[in-house]
C-alpha cells in the first residue's frame, strides 16, 4: 500500500485539508493508499483551524478529529510520496533530508504542472481565503488520484 504524505508548516490548514479531500476520493473509489499530513513548525496535537474546518465542511469533508503533528525524518523515510504546498516547504524537506530528493515535491509540481503558483497559506486571512484555499486542494487532489494511480 502506499503512503502519501501532505506538508505544510502547521498542519492545521493546508495539509489537513488535502488529507481530507484524498481521503474521501480515494475512499470513495476504494483506492488503498495511507495518507499523513504534517507541518514542518508543528505543534503535536492541534486540532485543524476552526475556519479549515469550516470550508471541508462545506465540501463535505470532515476534518474535524484532525491532529497535528510535526515531520520527522520516520515519517518521511515511511513515505512513498512526499507531497508540499509551496516550493519553500519543499526546498526545506531537501535541505533537511536530501537523500529522499526522489520522492518530494510540490503538489503542483506532482501534478504536472511544473510553473504553478504555490498554494497559498489562508491563515489569519478570514473564511473566504479558506474556502479558496479548500477549493484550489480540492482540485489539485482531484489531479492527484489520476497520477498516483500509475506508481
Amino acid at each position: 500500500m502506499k503512503k502519501v504524505l501532505f506538508v505544510c508548516t502547521g498542519n492545521t490548514c493546508r495539509s489537513a485539508l488535502a488529507e481530507g479531500f484524498f481521503r474521501k476520493i480515494t475512499d470513495k473509489k476504494d483506492v488503498k493508499v495511507e495518507i499523513l499530513s504534517a507541518g514542518i513548525f508543528a505543534h503535536e496535537g492541534r486540532k485543524a483551524s476552526k475556519e479549515a474546518v469550516l470550508a471541508a465542511t462545506e465540501k463535505g469533508v470532515n476534518i474535524s478529529e484532525h491532529a497535528s503533528q510535526s515531520i520527522t525524518h520516520e515519517i518521511l523515510s515511511d513515505a512513498d510520496i512526499v507531497l508540499t504546498m509551496t516550493k519553500g516547504h519543499k526546498q526545506l524537506l531537501l535541505e533537511k533530508a536530501p537523500e529522499y530528493q526522489d520522492k518530494i515535491f510540490t503538489l503542483r509540481e506532482f501534478n504536472c504542472n511544473l510553473d504553478a503558483e504555490d498554494i497559498e497559506d489562508p491563515f489569519g486571512k478570514g473564511l473566504g481565503a479558506y474556502r479558496e484555499c479548500a477549493t484550489e486542494l480540492e482540485e489539485e487532489i482531484k489531479k492527484l488520484l489520476n497520477n498516483i494511480e500509475g506508481i
